[in-house]
């Protein structure tokens, strides 16, 4: 007894060090402030402070409710306690690793829930640049995801209990599956999961000897109604505030039912990732007043500017860029005044483009109701290539990083970024700004920036028209197509010492010192030139070197996961096959077997949500998109491989 006293002390003293050694770690970190992106970063901070200044989520305009409004919500709490942002965020991940190891506690032994533990906290993506540097969700959705997978399981393992712990358990997963329904729009690919488990639950209830009536009607009736209450709440302020019964507007029947009916239009030159096409459009604008409103936005200097945006490279306003593109284009054309207004521009615009197809004006496919583009067979091959991307990226940790990117913006942009994250402005102190122009004559070239010893930094680049310096060298007779988009403004983090490289592929083609002694380059057919090169943080004081420590021990155990976890999951796989074999031949099934599956299945589902957006719309095969799936990966690993003794006993019997 004494000596399990003992052990159990050192788990605890375990836990605790390496929680403190995280959070130090983590503290190196600086924010990455992308002050301009309207429908993220500064979004989130617009509605949070609205918020605070009792304003609910400001005016309304086609942004209000474009999103959940949980993250801007956290972002006050935040806000209110004086932590910085990311330190806030890093304790609720750890509050969500602690809630799983409570809720499993009861069949795992002590070692390894210590292994779980501190694999679920150096998940590297908890560390990652972009889900965990930028004022974004994903900040907080790998943590209500991993919430809403420990209450669900702390539930079913506790269903005996008294009904005080069902209770607690219940309005638990009630509050984390809220929480995380109103921060994301597509929270549906977590359901299948939750619904097995509860449904697993209630029939054990029934099928038990004991009367459980009053725990099934707890179980069944207390995550709901949390839930609904939760959804209710915010849907009856908005409907007061802005005349929409709604959280979120790409949820409303209304719009989405008008965005379904602009993609279910037959084009001749069809492309995957274009929802509707200049041509789709051009015919629409024959048949719908509507939308006939929105012409001289969409294909004027608004589309145009959509259509820089695309990851692509079509030519036209592509897949995850149109929707805002058309609800933009909506409230130039004056009919964001108020929810109902815009819902009503909907509502006539999708029955106005459905009637077209009913009568055959237009040639459309069947009615569809979803966001998703309709059907074509002609995803079928890419979809199942990028599944497969997919699953390599995704299990091999590709796209990790420890190092946040630079921040983009002026010191006047950042002042709301400053005031509500508490930052420690590390993202404003060692911003490093290069402007200049570089082209080849003939050949595209990319810039890198080089430090003291050729490592490549990271770097943020704006390109930007450079009609002065065509007409330079026009007027020497020399045209030369390259030279009409070759300003630009670059951002990294340099302090002393480093190098701008201009790169062909692999080739490099030409260097320059970032001294400020030499400030132009022209080798063979490459022409530089910098109009000014602005380096801070060049005084490398201590903190910094201590911050470079902290971002080297964070990269190297990012590196260690990106080896260990390909092999791990492949064992885990087979061990999940031997348990299958094991409850079909043996019918020997076990809570764990049965969790390993559903952890799998429920990872597999955003791998193939997210492999369809790539294919339709734009690309989500990244560390940001996948942020919340990574604690189920370590998870259903370290359950696999912590059970192998248990799965060869049973497979002894």
């Amino acid at each position: 007894m004494h000596l399990k006293s003992c052990l159990y002390k050192r788990y605890i003293w375990v836990v605790i060090l390496i929680t403190i050694l995280k959070l130090w770690l983590v503290s190196g970190q600086s924010m990455t402030v992308y002050a301009q992106a309207g429908h993220d970063d500064r979004l989130f901070l617009t509605l949070a402070n609205d918020l605070i200044n009792g304003q609910w989520l400001g005016p309304y305009n086609d942004l209000t409710l474009a999103k959940g409004p949980f993250y801007s919500i956290w972002i006050v709490l935040s806000f209110i306690s004086g932590l910085p942002l990311l330190i806030s965020e890093q304790i609720f991940y750890i509050f969500s690793v602690i809630c799983l190891i409570l809720a499993v506690r009861p069949v795992l032994d002590k070692f390894s829930l210590t292994v779980l533990y501190a694999v679920l906290l150096f998940n590297p993506i908890s560390f990652a640049d972009g889900p965990m540097t930028r004022v974004i969700r994903e900040g907080i959705y790998p943590a209500l995801t991993l919430l809403v997978i420990a209450c669900s399981f702390g539930l079913f393992i506790r269903r005996e209990q008294k009904k005080s712990v069902i209770f607690l358990w219940s309005l638990l997963l009630g509050i984390s599956f809220s929480c995380f329904w109103l921060t994301r729009e597509e929270g549906i690919w977590i359901l299948p999961l939750v619904a097995v488990v509860c449904a697993w639950m209630l029939i054990l209830l029934f099928k038990g000897k004991k009367n459980k009536h009053k725990h099934i009607i707890i179980v069944s009736l207390v995550p709901i109604s949390v839930w609904g209450l939760s959804i209710l709440t915010v849907s009856a302020i908005n409907d007061a505030k802005y005349g929409v019964f709604n959280v979120v507007e790409f949820r409303s029947n209304d719009f989405v039912k008008a965005y379904s009916s602009l993609t279910r239009v037959k084009v001749n030159n069809w492309n995957p990732v274009v929802p509707v096409s200049k041509e789709a459009r051009e015919q629409i604008y024959q048949v719908s007043p509507l939308f006939g409103q929105l012409e001289p936005f969409l294909e004027g200097d608004l589309g145009s500017e959509w259509i820089k945006s695309g990851a692509r490279g079509t030519g036209e306003i592509e897949g995850g860029w149109f929707m805002w593109a058309l609800r933009e284009a909506v409230k130039k054309a004056g009919y964001y005044q108020d929810g109902r207004t815009a819902e009503n521009f909907y509502h006539t615009l999708a029955n106005q483009i459905n009637t077209a197809c009913d009568s055959g004006e237009l040639q459309c496919g069947p009615p569809t109701n979803s966001m998703q583009p309709p059907w074509n067979k002609k995803y079928i091959k890419p979809l199942f290539q990028t599944v497969r991307r997919s699953v390599n990226y995704f299990i091999s940790f590709s796209g990790f990083s420890a190092t946040a990117s630079p921040s983009i913006g002026d010191t006047e942009s950042f002042v709301l970024f400053e005031d509500l994250t508490n930052s420690n402005k590390k993202a404003i102190e060692r911003q490093t700004i290069i402007n200049g122009w570089a082209f080849h004559e003939t050949d595209p070239i990319t810039l890198k920036v080089l430090d003291k010893n050729n490592e490549v930094l990271k770097s943020q680049i704006i390109y930007s028209n450079s009609d002065d310096v065509f007409k330079y060298f026009s007027e020497q007779g020399k045209n030369f197509n390259t030279a009409m988009n070759s300003r630009f403004k670059l951002i990294t983090a340099c302090n002393e010492d480093c190098t701008l490289s201009f790169n062909n592929g692999t080739k490099i083609l030409g260097t320059l010192p970032l001294d400020g002694v030499i400030n132009s380059l022209e080798n063979d057919k490459l022409h530089v030139y910098l109009d000014s090169v602005s380096i801070g943080g060049t005084d490398l004081s201590n903190q910094y070197k201590l911050d470079h420590m902290k971002s080297s021990i964070l990269s190297f155990i990012g590196k260690a996961y990106q080896l260990a976890v390909p092999p791990l999951t492949v064992l885990s796989f087979l061990i999940l096959l031997l348990s299958l074999y094991l409850t079909a031949k043996k019918r020997l099934s076990s809570f764990l077997s049965v969790t390993s599956l559903l952890l799998i299945g429920t990872i597999f589902i955003r791998l193939v949500m997210l492999s369809m957006i790539d294919i339709s719309s734009f690309p989500a095969i990244s560390v940001l998109y996948l942020s919340s799936a990574y604690p189920l990966l370590l998870l259903y690993i370290v359950i696999s491989v912590t059970s192998i003794r248990q799965v060869y006993m049973r497979f002894k019997r």
